[in-house]
């Protein structure tokens, strides 16, 4: 068998089929030509971003290797780029779950279109058929990390830092299509000022035409004096309508062009101001956005501290456990020791006791015999001797024992061994505290690891915020944009329609102009 890599496209990505494709060999990544057409089991796409010969990729010792071939939009592991533009980058081993990223999303300002790059999440499969290891910034979430509470709570994992990471890098490429619509807005701003400055042009062209019919109509004047009289009067009457026609027409046509003039000088304030505005906006936008990365930097360095601080608590949570367990089961086996101790002691005083007891009856027995009469029988001496022998011997052993009772051995004895017992008590009460002072210290322990799950539940609350003030600027704005994108373009359009108007009724004048001329001529 050989290693194999599936391709899942993204939602951000442009459209394709999902990919599986064996490594037999190193794989190249491109754009389709008509020699390579897209198909399942290649890594050939039909996207215009992407270079012809844009990557490879391929399976060596164990672990996946890409490379970008000298791509002009570049290859992301990761949201990180590979190498410069038109520059080979290193072999850089990849993960399964990585997010690859092929180029760059590429606005064509003449159609109004952007096209798309080929994002997607890749999953690697060695030659067994296991999948290979997932990316070691994919952490486990924080709360599964403490061993004592299952509480369900909400967590923070890398792969949600960097969605976000990649939800900003969106609102930097949506910021740099409002800088170039806002270009494409001034550039409409000119185009109003250039016909504006048009139909002024139109407007002085007219009042030079009529100042070429005034003239001519005194050329007229002067002209008729030595013609007929009759028909002189109805010519310059006709010309005098003529003329009063053109002058009301011109009136009219300077009154409209003025009242154009202001209101367009009126909307044209008003869109400066609109665009004053929308750059403002655009500037805080932009600073809402570089604030928003650091605040990321920071909580994903926040982040890793507490995973370590939770690595390390934990440890010493373990170890502080274990040493409790240690010193719990010692001070059981100690007290035993000592209780057992006890109890022998206590049976060898009973024992002492009782036979320090049976000898004093003797002893007194003895003193009882020596009181009797001396009239016994000459027979019973014998037996008497021999029983004030055995006399003997017992009282020899009861002053033993009461010369060892009266010397204070026993009693010695007894004190040491109980003196030993006061020591263990006391070690065994000190074991105690150092058991209680261990509980205190788990608990302060334990404590501490619910408040950085606590700031970890804050994290996550104030990454949703930030996102959902991000979509918010970003919704405004596409719709404030939008809105001064069609005014400026209805402007446009009223404008030009205006400069043809003027155009043609300029044309008309001079085609009017030059029939009088004619005529002229002709008298």
């Amino acid at each position: 068998m050989t290693a194999a890599i599936h391709f899942c496209c993204c939602p951000n990505s442009h459209p394709f089929k999902d990919r599986h494709i064996l490594l037999k060999e190193p794989t190249k990544i491109g754009r389709s030509v008509a020699r390579s057409r897209p198909a399942t089991n290649n890594a050939v796409f039909d996207c215009k971003v992407l270079s012809r010969n844009h990557a490879l990729l391929w399976y060596e010792n164990g672990k996946f290797y890409i490379q970008d071939t000298r791509s002009s939009n570049g290859t992301f592991v990761n949201n990180q780029r590979l190498s410069k533009a038109t520059e080979e980058s290193a072999a850089v081993e990849v993960n399964s779950c990585d997010i690859v990223q092929f180029g760059v999303d590429v606005v064509d300002n003449t159609r109004k279109l952007t096209h798309g790059c080929i994002v997607s999440r890749i999953r690697l499969f060695l030659p067994n058929g296991e999948e290979s290891k997932q990316s070691t910034t994919r952490n486990t979430s924080i709360l599964e990390k403490v061993p004592f509470n299952n509480n369900p709570l909400p967590s923070v994992q890398s792969q949600d830092l960097y969605q976000l990471h990649q939800y900003l890098q969106e609102a930097l490429h949506r910021e740099q299509m409002l800088e170039q619509k806002l270009a494409l807005l001034q550039r409409l701003v000119v185009n109003s000022h250039d016909a504006s400055e048009k139909g002024w042009q139109a407007l002085i062209n007219e009042d030079r035409l009529l100042s070429r019919l005034e003239f001519l109509e005194n050329q007229l004047q002067t002209l008729n004096k030595n013609q007929n009289e009759d028909e002189l009067n109805m010519k310059l009457q006709q010309l005098q309508e003529d003329k009063y026609n053109y002058e009301n027409t011109s009136k009219e046509t300077l009154r409209k062009a003025l009242q154009e003039k202001l209101e367009a000088v009126r909307k044209l304030s008003n869109l400066e101001r609109s665009l004053s505005n929308t750059e403002d906006e655009c500037t805080h936008l932009r600073l809402m956005h570089e604030q928003t990365q650091n605040e990321l930097a920071e909580l994903a360095a926040t982040h890793q501290s507490k995973i370590k601080e939770l690595h390390e608590l934990t440890e010493k949570l373990q170890e502080m456990e274990r040493k409790h367990e240690e010193s719990k089961a010692t001070i059981e086996i100690q007290q035993n020791e000592l209780q057992r101790e006890l109890t022998d002691l206590q049976q060898e005083e009973s024992a002492l006791r009782v036979k320090f007891n049976s000898l004093q009856e003797e002893a007194d027995l003895r003193n009882t015999e020596k009181e009797v009469p001396n009239n016994v029988c000459h027979e019973d001496r014998g037996i008497q001797v021999e029983q004030m022998d055995k006399i003997d011997k017992l009282f020899n052993g009861a002053d033993e024992l009461e010369n060892i009772v009266n010397s204070g051995k026993l009693k010695h004895s007894l004190k040491d061994q109980m003196d030993d017992l006061t020591k263990l008590q006391e070690e065994l009460s000190s074991k105690n505290e150092v058991i209680e002072a261990n509980e205190q210290e788990i608990l302060s322990l334990k404590n501490d690891l619910d408040s950085a799950r606590m700031a970890a539940v804050e994290n996550v609350s104030e990454v949703t915020l930030l996102r959902h003030k991000l979509s918010e600027r970003e919704d405004e704005m596409k719709t404030l944009l939008e809105s001064a994108t069609s005014d400026l373009q209805h402007q446009l359009s009223d404008a030009k329609l205006e400069i043809d108007a003027r155009t043609n009724t300029a044309d008309q004048l001079q085609d009017q102009l030059a029939e009088m001329e004619s005529c002229l001529s002709e008298l």
